[in-house]
C-alpha cells in the first residue's frame, strides 16, 4: 500500500533527546547504555562541583554507580594524550568510555586523535559539549565526534532549564525520557526560535575585542590567546598571577561587574596532592562575560575595572 502522506516517524530522525538540563541526559544515558558492574569511565582532572548545584558530571555517574578515574589535563586544560592512554591500558578490560570536555566552548583541540584512541580500543566517547554551540573544527561540529553528546541551552540561552543528549551511533538505541525529564516547552521556544548564528557572532567578536584590551595586562594569563576559526566561547577564561582571584573576583563585583569562576572547587577526589596543575588552574581561574547582551562599551568597562582591581 502506498500512502499519500508519509507515516513513518523514525525514519530520517536524529536521535536527540531534549532534556531538562545535560546532567539530565547524562543520567539517561549512563541508565541505558548496559555497562555492567565493573565499568569504567575515564573523566578529565579538572571538574567542579557547588553546593547550591553540585556537579553536573559526577553526580550522574555516582547516582548510577558507576565506578570512575581521572587522566590528567594540560595548563590549557586539554587532554594528556600520554596519561589518558596509559590510563586506558590501566583500566583496559573494563573501560566502557572516555568523557571529555569542551571547557569554556574552546575545543579539545586533539579531539580526532583521542577519537581515534577509543576507537581502537572499542570504546566509547562522550562529549561534554555543556559550554558549546555553533562551535566546530575542521567543518565539523562540536558533539560530532563522539558517539554521544551533551549540550546545556541554558548556559547560552537565558532560558531555566534545557539540555540535549545527542547520540551519533546507529547500533544504540536508547529509551524516550520521561515526561519530568523533559525541557520545558518555553525553553524549548526559545531555543528553536533564537538567532544562534547571529549570537554566535557576537561571542566571537566580543571574544576578540576584549582580547585586544586584555593582552598587555602583565597581572593575568589569558588561557585561549588565540581564538581558532569555528570556536564560538562561552566566556573569556583567564587566570589570576599577581593576587588572590577571590579578592579579584569581589573586587569587580563592587565595581559592577560580575564574573564567574568556573570549576573553582574541584570534586574532592580529584586530590591536590595527585593533580596539583588541576587546583592551581581552579584557585586563579576567572571567567569574563562576553555573551551576547554585551556591547563594545561594556568590555571597556570590564577591561578598565580588571585593571582597576588589579593594581
Amino acid at each position: 500500500m502506498i500512502y499519500k502522506n508519509q507515516t513513518d516517524r523514525k525514519r530520517y530522525r536524529n536521535s536527540i533527546f531534549f532534556t531538562s538540563s545535560a546532567r539530565v541526559g547524562f543520567r539517561h544515558l549512563l541508565n541505558n547504555l548496559n555497562i555492567g558492574k565493573d565499568g569504567y569511565i575515564l573523566l578529565p582532572s579538572y571538574i567542579g562541583y557547588s553546593i547550591r548545584e553540585g556537579s553536573g558530571v559526577i553526580d550522574p555517574i555516582e547516582e548510577c554507580g558507576i565506578t570512575y578515574a581521572f587522566y590528567r589535563v594540560k595548563r590549557n586544560l586539554s587532554v594528556d594524550l600520554d596519561d589518558l592512554q596509559n590510563k586506558i591500558k590501566i583500566y583496559r578490560h573494563k573501560t566502557f568510555a572516555v568523557f571529555v570536555i569542551h571547557y569554556f566552548g574552546f575545543l579539545q583541540s586533539d579531539i580526532i586523535e583521542i577519537r581515534n584512541i577509543c576507537a581502537n580500543y572499542g570504546i566509547y566517547l562522550v562529549e561534554d559539549c555543556a559550554h558549546c554551540f555553533k562551535s566546530s573544527y575542521k567543518g565539523v561540529l562540536l558533539g560530532d565526534f563522539g558517539d554521544f553528546s551533551l549540550f546545556s541551552i541554558h548556559k547560552i540561552l537565558p532560558t531555566l532549564d534545557g539540555g540535549i543528549l545527542k547520540v551519533n551511533r546507529n547500533d544504540v538505541s536508547l529509551p524516550l525520557i520521561t515526561e519530568d525529564d523533559k525541557i520545558s516547552f518555553e525553553s524549548l521556544e526559545s531555543y528553536l526560535t533564537s538567532n544562534m548564528e547571529e549570537i554566535a557572532k557576537i561571542r566571537i567578536n566580543n571574544y576578540k575585542f576584549l582580547l585586544e584590551l586584555l593582552l598587555p595586562m602583565r597581572d593575568i594569563e589569558i588561557l585561549y590567546p588565540q581564538l581558532e576559526y569555528g570556536i564560538v566561547p562561552m566566556n573569556f577564561p583567564i587566570l589570576i598571577k599577581s593576587k588572590s582571584r577571590h579578592d579579584v573576583y569581589q573586587g569587580l563585583i563592587r565595581e559592577g561587574v560580575e564574573t564567574m569562576a568556573l570549576y573553582y572547587q574541584l570534586i574532592d577526589s580529584i586530590q591536590e596532592e595527585v593533580y596539583p596543575l588541576s587546583h592551581e588552574i581552579s584557585h586563579k581561574i576567572l571567567n569574563l562575560p562576553i555573551h551576547q547582551d554585551v556591547n563594545e562599551d561594556d568590555l571597556h568597562v570590564i577591561a578598565d575595572k580588571l585593571y582597576k582591581v588589579l593594581r
